[in-house]
């Protein structure tokens, strides 16, 4: 009998060891997101920047799935709809965020993460409150109300938040501000602990060697396209996701990052071949960024998906014979380099499409990226990863 309760309590003993050292396990996910960005977007990028025979940082995830992304009110989704599949697990209708088609709301993993006592980021080339980030940290049922949608965000609290959109902080009486009052957002993200910055300037000269909340607002509306860059005062996509990594790295317990390459789909909406490759180029070194963050610590799972193709574009339409000799600067193309003919990109709409896109990822939880799935998929396996439940 001794020696059966020697066991028992050793076992016990192991099991609680065990379970703790599960429970303090760093879970870390990062969420790549390169909006519109299909196979075709994504090949564009691949040969314009290396050859026919070169490959992207995201070509390295080898865990490969093709997602489907209809939405709850149509077969086409819009970007709300499509990342409140990821940040809450279920569908909704197109322009909703992370709410039902009922209009309930409904919990993101961002806000759980939080709850948690796991560090949280949002970053983004577009405003900071459009419909991509807002539905990790907003509920609304109008994703075009974005001073709404910017006092939420502040009241979710991200511990990072960088992108655009500085005139939905901004009160009424400034110049620039879109808001309808007087609420001056950043003054009271200050309050809330926030360092705030506004140029790329600002955000080099920060102190990252510790913990701190940080709101990069680092123009008006949408950051430039990377093809049209005339102020060096704006970061680079890649800048901002390793300026977010070394903060949320402070944390012990672990973080989501949710990364947004938000101008694809802008460009793509253009039809416009140049500026959509020089996009997901940059968003491709944020990329890059991620994947040698989680090779260093092999404890974080990365995703690099799209939440809808935009613009039905096609590469090598025709094209049978020969190989485009494009000039580069680096990993972009020459400047003014026409891609379109080169490339022999066409169009079929400037608007989404119904196609499914590809989600690749490594680290803990991607083996679960293989064959046909759902794009609201990638929620419990965020969720796994981070050891949280709904």
């Amino acid at each position: 009998m001794r020696l059966k309760a020697l066991f028992c309590w050793v076992v016990a003993l192991y099991l609680v060891t065990a379970m703790g050292c599960a429970k303090a396990r760093p879970g870390k996910v990062i969420l790549f997101v390169g909006d519109g960005m299909g196979l075709a977007q994504r090949e564009a990028a691949r040969v314009a920047g290396f050859g026919p025979a070169g490959r992207l940082a995201m070509d390295q995830l080898e865990q490969i799935s093709l997602v489907t992304t209809y939405s709850a009110s149509g077969y086409t989704t819009d970007s709300a709809a499509g990342a409140t599949a990821w940040s809450a697990g279920c569908k909704t209708n197109n322009r909703f965020l992370a709410m039902s088609p009922d209009s309930t709301a409904v919990r993101t993993i961002l806000e759980y993460a939080r709850d948690a006592g796991y560090s949280t980021g949002l970053v983004t080339t577009t405003t900071l409150t459009h419909a991509t980030p807002a539905a990790f940290a907003a509920h609304i049922s109008d994703r075009g109300a974005e001073a709404q949608i910017a006092e939420q965000m502040l009241a979710t609290g991200p511990d990072v938040m960088l992108g655009g959109g500085r005139s939905f902080w901004m009160p009424k009486s400034q110049t620039g501000s879109k808001r309808e009052d007087e609420r001056d957002l950043r003054a009271e993200a200050r309050s809330a602990g926030y360092e705030v910055v506004q140029s790329a300037g600002e955000l080099s000269r920060l102190d990252l060697s510790r913990p701190r909340r940080l709101l990069g607002l680092f123009a008006e509306g949408h950051l430039p396209y990377r093809y049209d860059w005339q102020d060096e005062q704006v970061p680079e996509l890649a800048a901002l996701t390793r300026t977010a990594l070394e903060l949320l790295d402070h944390n012990e317990r672990g973080f989501f990052l949710m990364v947004e390459g938000g101008r694809i789909d802008h460009a793509c909406h253009n039809n416009d071949a140049n500026r959509a490759v020089w996009e997901a180029i940059a968003f491709d070194q944020a990329v890059a960024e991620g994947i040698q963050y989680a090779r260093r610590w092999n404890d974080t799972l990365v995703i690099v998906v799209a939440d809808h193709e935009t613009g039905g574009m096609s590469v090598g339409t025709g094209c049978y014979s020969g190989f485009a000799q494009i000039p580069r600067q680096g990993a972009f193309p020459e400047h003014g380099v026409q891609l379109d003919s080169l490339l022999c990109i066409s169009w079929t709409t400037k608007s989404h499409s119904a196609i499914p896109v590809i989600a690749g990822a490594l680290g803990p939880g991607s083996g679960h990226f293989r064959g046909l799935v759902d794009n609201t998929a990638l929620f419990p396996v965020m969720m796994e990863t981070l050891g949280l439940r709904p």
